[in-house]
């Protein structure tokens, strides 16, 4: 999912809707399914970054692990303190990008 497309989900279904799929309840019967959805992302995000970027794959894994984390404080930032969905678009996918392009191999 594109951080486009993310906004429009999040604006699309209440920010309720994006903090309950994000909870962090680590008991119960979904956690297993929840966590197998966050590797299989990982994965699949950490095999786009070695084919594009030459990122190894274990060390794209952990940064999209971080990148996807860091979708709630975008959310945060718009919902408390009335930034531009555009600048936060921008600065987010930079953030993202600049990170992986740092941890291409030499």
């Amino acid at each position: 999912m594109t951080i486009h497309a993310w906004f429009d989900h999040v604006a699309e279904h209440g920010i309720l809707m994006g903090r309950l799929l994000e909870a962090t309840r680590n008991d119960g019967p979904h956690v297993e399914a929840r966590n197998a959805y966050n590797r299989f992302n990982e994965q699949w995000w950490a095999d786009l970054a070695e084919r594009e970027l030459g990122v190894p794959n274990g060390r794209g894994q952990i940064a999209t692990a971080i990148i996807l984390a860091g979708l709630q404080g975008v959310v945060r930032r718009w919902t408390e303190c009335d930034d531009s969905r555009e600048e936060l678009e921008e600065v987010f996918m930079r953030v993202a990008m600049g990170g992986m392009r740092n941890l291409q191999e030499d």
